[in-house]
């Protein structure tokens, strides 16, 4: 049977292609998944198993070669850019030896699905190709408001149901939005946008990924320098952290809650530990520690280097790095505790933490034997008085 294919729009889902590929050929959601995703027994439009190598050979090469509809019609690039994906998982994926879900390469995830349009996006795709389609950017987790438009995304659940039977458009569900669909934090849209952006420009960075292993080392480095990582591997509450970045408290929990983030431990996940990543929750450091994705990708391009042993640089070299930098830093909290020793008569552990509190924190956790000696902690002797000599 010989089929219409669409053209594939900017920015574009592989779930939107899929459903407009159903509609100009009067297939069923079922019927696309058997016969164009590799998946004869699936019961389930959106969960079905994608084999991205078996869509590309049905698809005779219109949408690309699998690398092009991964890079292309997928959210695995920006997991693989902050190291939630390894090389080896998508090479899997690519050779169609691992099929992830639908809804995963969508979203990140396969359950608590938020799918998010912007009205002005919608008006604009409908004038320019005729229909309004799902946009990868926005169905990131982080993205708020739009970051062509800055206008708020409308953020709703559909049915698990309607997802099992059938493809759905924007012009499927906006009759289901209510006006209420998502809280408007006016005060806040310029931070919402700043992460929209950054995320905007992740996805379309088409330069070389460094490895997940420079990527890990890079966010836990930058944690510990700035005082909220122990050598341990323990971080700060939530309130704590944001109170000390300088962050707006009310802004920033509005969008941890929006990524599902109930404490900063969660963005060590899959870093220090073996639990699942939390999808894009690492955008959000991205923004906090480094400001733009092009330093945060310059930092792990330089650590990608230190870590090539080809370069001179063999595990004991990079060792000697980390000491050095670890050395440095350490310097720099000592400095600032001794600046505060020499301005005030009486220096005390409360006045040092109210004066530097990232420095406080740091020797605290990685150099307290020198911090004890420098500013010791005042002791509260509870010895009952004598009343008689």
């Amino acid at each position: 049977m010989q089929m219409t294919l669409p053209m594939q729009l900017p920015d574009e889902t592989l779930y939107s292609l899929l459903a407009r590929i159903a509609i100009s050929n009067g297939m069923s959601g079922i019927e696309i998944v058997r016969r164009l995703l590799g998946d004869p027994n699936a019961l389930s439009s959106i969960g079905c198993k994608v084999d991205l190598h078996h869509f590309s050979i049905i698809m005779d090469g219109a949408y690309g070669g699998v690398s092009e509809i991964i890079s292309a019609l997928t959210i695995l690039p920006i997991q693989r850019r902050l190291g939630e994906v390894e090389d080896s998982e998508l090479a899997l994926v690519g050779e169609g030896k691992r099929r992830l879900s639908l809804d995963a390469l969508v979203f990140g995830r396969d359950r608590g699905l938020k799918w998010k349009i912007c009205h002005e996006c919608m008006k604009e795709d409908v004038a320019t190709y005729g229909v309004a389609y799902w946009h990868r950017s926005h169905q990131i987790t982080s993205t708020i408001c739009c970051s062509k438009h800055g206008e708020y995304l409308r953020s709703f659940a559909l049915p698990r149901r309607e997802l099992h039977e059938q493809f759905l458009l924007p012009h499927n569900v906006t009759h289901k939005i209510s006006p209420d669909a998502f809280v408007i934090q006016t005060d806040n849209l310029g931070i919402y946008a700043e992460f929209s952006l950054l995320a905007k420009e992740a996805l379309n960075d088409t330069g070389l990924p460094a490895s997940t292993m420079a990527i890990h080392r890079v966010f836990k480095t930058s944690l510990m320098e700035l005082g909220f990582l122990a050598r341990r591997e323990d971080i700060c509450k939530r309130s704590t952290f944001l109170r000390e970045l300088g962050l707006n408290e009310r802004a920033y929990n509005f969008l941890l809650d929006h990524v599902g983030v109930r404490s900063p431990r969660q963005f060590l996940y899959g870093i220090a530990d073996n639990r699942p990543v939390l999808p894009f929750s690492r955008l959000m450091l991205v923004h906090w520690l480094f400001g733009s994705w092009k330093v945060f990708k310059q930092r792990c391009q330089w650590q990608d280097v230190l870590d090539q042993p080809g370069n001179g640089h063999g595990a004991t070299t990079n060792e000697e790095q980390n000491s050095s930098r670890l050395d440095e830093v350490r310097h720099i909290h000592r400095q600032a505790c001794l600046e505060y020793k020499s301005s005030c008569e009486r220096p005390t552990r409360l006045g040092f933490t109210r004066t530097a509190q990232l420095s406080a924190r740091w020797l605290l956790q990685n150099d307290r034997q020198w911090l004890d000696e420098e500013i010791p902690v005042l002791s509260h002797r509870n010895d009952q008085k004598k009343l008689f000599d």
